[in-house]
């Protein structure tokens, strides 16, 4: 959980910076699992476009060989297939889809990895973004709807309500796109030169106190 929690907290502090040059990666489940450590993912019900089925729904956590990283599935229709390369650099979601995801994001990402029912949840509310074309934004109703169990519904529904008062997360999105189950994830941004080099001589003054309050 502690990883889980300093991911987070590491996109959050990327404030800008340019889209990512597209890449082919290769993705296996961590060493700790599938789901992390923790387990973070529910078996739930639901319909999707009138076809019934039971699936595990929650955070991902996988490695590209070289980090570990959370990502969650943007592609509700499909089976997760990590036998064949993802692409990065392109997203298959529209403008307008993103907004709702960046709100949710802001509302609900870093709750997301608190446990394995609030992983369900957020993961429901964001395939009912997605998926979701009948009604409004409601787990309940529609051609996706959540049959069980019924907290993690409610709990998906509690998020998407928080959408219109949500700003942006601050995050910065990357996608990971096949003919599998495409996935969606975060990622911390390096910060620009000079900011680092501000950083930089920032901490040398502040060591130099230091070393004179010691002196003193």
């Amino acid at each position: 959980m502690t990883f889980l929690k300093a991911t987070a907290a590491a996109v959050t502090l990327a404030a800008c910076a340019g889209a990512a040059s597209a890449k082919t990666v290769t993705l296996e489940a961590s060493a700790d699992g599938l789901f992390g450590e923790d387990n973070l993912s529910q078996f739930v019900t639901r319909e999707l476009e009138g076809s019934t089925s039971s699936i595990y729904a929650g955070a991902f956590h996988f490695t590209d060989g070289l980090q570990d990283f959370i990502a969650f599935c943007i592609e509700p229709h499909v089976s997760l297939d990590l036998d064949s390369p993802f692409e990065t650099g392109t997203n298959p979601l529209s403008e307008d889809t993103m907004v709702l995801v960046d709100q949710l994001y802001a509302v609900g990402y870093e709750g997301a990895l608190d446990s394995a029912s609030a992983a369900a949840a957020f993961q429901v509310a964001l395939w009912e973004i997605i998926a979701e074309t009948d009604v409004g934004l409601d787990v309940n109703d529609g051609n996706h709807v959540i049959l069980a169990p019924s907290s993690v519904a409610d709990d998906a529904n509690l998020l998407l309500a928080g959408l219109a008062n949500a700003g942006p997360s601050g995050f910065t999105f990357t996608t990971l796109v096949h003919d599998g189950q495409d996935q969606i994830t975060i990622s911390p941004i390096p910060l620009p030169a000079g900011i680092l080099g501000l950083l930089t001589a920032l901490a040398g003054l502040g060591a130099l106190k230091r070393r004179r309050a010691t002196a003193g």
